[in-house]
């Protein structure tokens, strides 16, 4: 099934950038690091290990969050720079690559019949409004005899009492 929709549809293509896409190879080196002090570790965990680890850990969260500080600032003179030189198609495609296109949040959506599709936003509201109330308010069509079939047990008083102190104490 996975196949036949990868073969039908296919992947979605990305349209921003990370900053973890042009900088893999540093970010991989850093967690393997931590990675290697993390097995040692656990195969012998020793004081003098664990503070190693532990400064493992340290370094690559600093170099991770140094690669992405040093991304944006990339990027930000970048687009500085588009924008000094009044180059704006570059200034709003490299907005755009940064922070990604802007999706319309207004789609149509289809009335009960199927049929139509609303497009304005009283009428998407007032198919919502008309969707949850069918769906919230639909009665019931439960059998007369399923709740008769349905075994009574008795009603249990005591299960209503507040605990006291001897339920507390029980182990």
């Amino acid at each position: 099934m996975t196949r036949a929709a990868e073969e039908t549809i296919g992947f979605v293509n990305k349209k921003n950038q990370d900053w973890f896409d042009e900088n893999d190879g540093t970010i991989s080196l850093l967690i393997e690091a931590k990675r290697l002090t993390r097995l040692i570790l656990e195969n012998q965990p020793t004081a003098e290990n664990k503070r190693t680890h532990k400064q493992a850990v340290a370094d690559c969260q600093r170099g991770i969050r140094e690669v992405q500080n040093t991304w944006w600032q990339r990027k930000a003179a970048d687009i500085q720079n588009y924008a000094d030189q009044r180059d704006l198609r570059r200034f709003y495609a490299a907005t755009k690559e940064v922070f990604g296109p802007t999706r319309s949040s207004v789609g149509g959506l289809k009335d009960v019949d199927g049929a139509t599709t609303i497009t304005d936003s009283e009428g998407i509201l007032s198919r919502w409004k008309s969707h949850f109330e069918n769906l919230l308010n639909d009665q019931a069509n439960t059998p007369n005899d399923l709740i008769r079939m349905t075994p009574q047990y008795p009603v249990r008083h005591w299960m209503s009492l507040p605990p006291s102190i001897q339920d507390f104490d029980k182990p």
